[in-house]
């Protein structure tokens, strides 16, 4: 892969995120990491957190935000309406 900004993050077909971190000018470093979704980390962090009764590792993180996402998705659903979320 050649080592330029334009390769910043770019994905390959097996998608794993790569990026190019320059340790100088003269040499690039290729960093790959597999995929990983975001969204559903963030659910199970707050599903442990709730499950062991613990505060959230990361305060003012998104994932009360999510879960009341997808709780308005789901009344949205039932009730056949535009649910405002907060």
């Amino acid at each position: 892969m050649p080592s330029s900004a334009a390769n910043y993050g770019k994905r390959s077909a097996a998608m794993q995120a790569h990026v190019v971190r320059l340790i100088d000018q003269f040499q690039p470093e290729i960093v790959t990491f597999e995929p990983v979704s975001t969204e559903r980390a963030e659910l199970e962090h707050f599903a442990r957190a709730v499950v062991e009764r613990r505060p959230l590792s990361i305060v003012g993180g998104d994932e009360v935000h999510n879960v009341a996402v997808l709780e308005s998705i789901v009344r949205s659903i039932r009730e056949q309406a535009r649910i405002h979320v907060a």
